[in-house]
C-alpha cells in the first residue's frame, strides 16, 4: 500500500496505536525514496505490543499530522483488534470532515478491520465519512 502512493506531491505518516500511539514522524513527511525505505523498515519491525485498540487518540494524531487544509488528505486506518469508543471515533471523524468541507478541502477516511478479532463496524459508522 505504501509503495502505491503517488510519488509526486505526496506526504505521509504512519501512526502505530494500541493503548497509546506512536507516529513515525511528528508530522506528515514528503514521499521520497528515503522516506519510503524508512517507513518500510518501520512497518517491517512493527509489533502488536501497544496494548488495547484505542483508535481515538491515534486518529486524532493522524489528523494533526496533516499539513493543513490546503492539501488533500486521505487517512487509511487499519486495525486487527476489537476497538474501543467507536462513538468517540465517529464524532472526531465527523468533526474533521465537517471542518475540511468548511475549508473546501478534501479529506477522506477509510477504515479496514483485518482478521477475525477486529471490531464489527456497523453500517451507520460508514455513513459519517
Amino acid at each position: 500500500m505504501l509503495r502505491s502512493l503517488p510519488s509526486r506531491g505526496t506526504s505521509f505518516n504512519i501512526v502505530s496505536f494500541g493503548s497509546s500511539y506512536s507516529p513515525l514522524w511528528p508530522s506528515s513527511y514528503p514521499y521520497t525514496v528515503e522516506s519510503v525505505n524508512e517507513a518500510s523498515k518501520h512497518i517491517d519491525n512493527m509489533d502488536a505490543n501497544l496494548g488495547g485498540t484505542e483508535i481515538r487518540s491515534a486518529i486524532q494524531a493522524a489528523f494533526q499530522s496533516r499539513l493543513g487544509f490546503t492539501v488533500p488528505a486521505v487517512i487509511f486506518l487499519l486495525t486487527d483488534g476489537d476497538s474501543y469508543d467507536l462513538n468517540g471515533v465517529k464524532e472526531i471523524v465527523a468533526a474533521e470532515v465537517k471542518q475540511a468541507k468548511a475549508a473546501r478541502s478534501l479529506l477522506r477516511v477509510f477504515c479496514m478491520g483485518i482478521g477475525n478479532s477486529s471490531s464489527k463496524v456497523r453500517p451507520h459508522f460508514n455513513r459519517v465519512i
